[in-house]
C-alpha cells in the first residue's frame, strides 16, 4: 500500500477515534437526556451508529486536512512541517500570554551623577 494512502488512513482513524470519544462522553454524561433517549429506543444501535458515523466523517476529514496542511516543506528539513507547527504554537502562545506591561526600572543612582 502506498505511503500516502497509509498516511491518510491513519489520520482518518484518528478522526474517527476523536468522534468515538466525543459520542462516549455524550452517552456517559447523558447530555440533555440523549443517552437515555437512545438506549430507550427499540433501534438504539441505528441511532448510536448514526451519532458516531457522521461526526466521525467530519472529524476524520478535519484531521486529514490538518495533517495535509502540516506537510509544508522547510529548506532544512523537507516534508516535516516543523516550521508550520512552530508558527502555530507561537501564535497560540502569543494569544494565551498576558499582554506585556511596563514597570518602572529600579536603578541605583551612581555617585558620579551627584558631582
Amino acid at each position: 500500500m502506498p505511503q500516502l494512502v497509509r498516511f491518510m488512513m491513519r489520520h482518518a482513524a484518528i478522526g474517527f477515534a476523536i468522534a468515538i470519544a466525543f459520542v462516549t462522553v455524550l452517552m456517559v454524561s447523558d447530555f440533555n437526556g440523549l443517552g437515555t433517549l437512545i438506549l430507550g429506543s427499540d433501534m438504539w444501535y441505528v441511532a448510536l451508529f448514526m451519532l458516531t458515523f457522521f461526526p466521525g466523517l467530519t472529524c476524520a476529514r478535519v484531521q486529514m486536512g490538518l495533517a495535509i496542511f502540516a506537510l509544508g516543506e522547510d529548506d532544512e528539513t523537507p516534508g516535516t512541517g516543523e516550521r508550520v507547527w512552530a508558527r502555530a504554537v507561537a501564535a497560540v502562545r502569543a494569544w494565551l500570554a498576558p499582554p506585556p506591561q511596563r514597570a518602572p526600572a529600579m536603578v541605583k543612582p551612581s555617585r558620579r551623577a551627584h558631582r
